[in-house]
């Protein structure tokens, strides 16, 4: 999690569960995300990520299909679940490190 220090983030709108729930992880690794968007659409937060915008926090099986395509890359939280059965995954336009 450390990686993610001042990463730029498209992230769910304030108030969502979703977001609430992202915005618990953060508070529990201690760190502040640089928050460069926010929408409601996890269509539109895959779409930003893929032109570069920043990186997102996301269920895997939601940039699955983008992930086999190339068109995003995923790399797992190790030890995280955000919502008690999904784990977290990073979709980025580039591949992280792990």
């Amino acid at each position: 999690p450390r990686d993610l220090i001042g990463q730029p983030f498209v992230v769910f709108e304030a108030g969502s569960n979703s977001r609430k729930t992202i915005e618990a992880f953060f508070a529990r690794e201690q760190i502040a995300p640089k928050v460069v968007t926010e929408t409601e659409n996890v269509e539109i937060i895959k779409a930003l990520v893929m032109v570069g915008m920043g990186m997102a926090i996301l269920p895997y099986q939601a940039v699955a299909r983008e992930v086999r395509a190339g068109q995003l890359f995923c790399s797992r939280i190790a030890g995280v679940q955000l919502d008690g059965s999904t784990c977290a995954s990073i979709a980025s336009r580039v591949r992280c490190r792990k």
